[in-house]
C-alpha cells in the first residue's frame, strides 16, 4: 500500500503578507536613497554658491587694485590715460557698475583672463545684467583693448581686436559700491559714499579704496523652508545699511563684502 506525502507550501496569505513587508522594506530603502541624492545636490550647490563667491572675489581683488598703474613712473597718470577715460569710474544704479582702466607691464590679467601685452590699456567695466523673474541677473566684464597712443590693438593676422563681453558669475542678487575718499588731501580715506557722491564732492581722482558688496544665490532651492525676510530678521540682508528686498524662496544667499585699497593710488 502506498502513503501518499502531503506537500508543504505557503498559503495565499503568507505570500501577501510576504510581499506587503518585501515592499515596506523597498519603499524604505527608496526613500534613503533620494534622501541622499537630495542631500547629494543641496552639497553640490552649497559648494557651487561658495566656488561663485570666491571667484567674485578674485576678480574684483584683481582687476580693481590694478586701477590706474602703468609702469613708467616717469610719466603722468593724465598722459597715460589721456585716451578712453578715466582709470576709475563708477555709475549708482538698481546694480551698481565700476569701470577699471590700467596699463600693462606685460605681467597683470583682466578679466579676460589672460596676461595684457605690454603698454597695452586694458578698460574692464563691471556690470549687472537685467534681472530674471527670480530676481537674479549675471555679473559680466566688458574688456576693450587700446594702445598707449589710443589706436586699436591688432591680432597677428592683422584684425583689430574689439570689445569683449565675458559672463563671469550668474545668480547675482545685488552689486553695491561704496568709494572711500581723501577729500582733505592727507593721503588717507576720510569717508565713503556712492558714484554721486564722489562726483559731487571730488571726483574720482581722490578715491583711495572701493568697498564692494555682492550677494550670491544658489542656482535651485536648498532649504528646508521659504525665507521670507519681511517675516523673519534672520534672513534680511543688508547692503550698507539699507535692506535688500529679496524674494520669499528656499534658496541659499551668500554676501561678498571686499574692500580693495587702490596701490596705485596710496601716497
Amino acid at each position: 500500500m502506498t502513503t501518499r506525502r502531503r506537500q508543504s507550501g505557503f498559503t495565499l496569505t503568507e505570500l501577501m503578507i510576504g510581499m506587503v513587508i518585501g515592499l515596506l522594506l523597498l519603499a524604505g530603502i527608496l526613500e534613503i536613497l533620494l534622501g541622499n541624492r537630495e542631500s547629494f545636490q543641496v552639497q553640490q550647490q552649497q559648494a557651487a554658491l561658495q566656488q561663485n563667491a570666491r571667484v567674485v572675489s578674485y576678480f574684483l581683488d584683481t582687476i580693481v587694485a590694478h586701477a590706474g598703474y602703468y609702469p613708467d613712473t616717469f610719466l603722468d597718470t593724465e598722459r597715460v590715460f589721456r585716451n578712453g577715460g578715466d582709470p576709475l569710474r563708477g555709475e549708482d544704479g538698481n546694480f551698481d557698475e565700476v569701470t577699471i582702466r590700467f596699463q600693462s607691464d606685460g605681467a597683470l590679467n583682466d578679466c579676460g583672463g589672460g596676461l595684457v601685452d605690454e603698454d597695452v590699456i586694458s578698460t574692464n567695466r563691471f556690470y549687472v545684467s537685467d534681472t530674471d523673474d527670480d530676481g537674479n541677473a549675471t555679473l559680466l566684464c566688458q574688456r576693450s583693448l587700446q594702445q598707449a597712443d589710443g589706436s586699436a590693438v591688432k591680432r597677428a593676422d592683422g584684425s583689430t581686436v574689439g570689445d569683449s563681453f565675458l559672463p563671469l558669475i550668474e545668480n547675482v542678487s545685488a552689486l553695491s559700491i561704496r568709494y572711500g575718499m581723501d577729500t582733505d588731501e592727507d593721503g588717507s580715506v576720510d569717508r565713503y559714499g556712492d558714484a554721486a557722491s564722489v562726483k559731487a564732492v571730488s571726483d574720482f581722482d581722490r578715491v583711495h579704496s572701493v568697498h564692494i558688496q555682492v550677494v550670491l544665490a544658489s542656482e535651485g532651492e536648498v532649504l528646508t523652508t521659504a525665507r521670507d525676510a519681511n517675516e523673519d530678521p534672520q534672513f534680511k540682508q543688508t547692503l550698507f545699511d539699507d535692506d535688500l528686498e529679496l524674494p520669499s524662496d528656499r534658496r541659499q544667499r551668500v554676501l561678498v563684502d571686499r574692500v580693495i585699497a587702490l596701490k596705485n593710488r596710496l601716497p
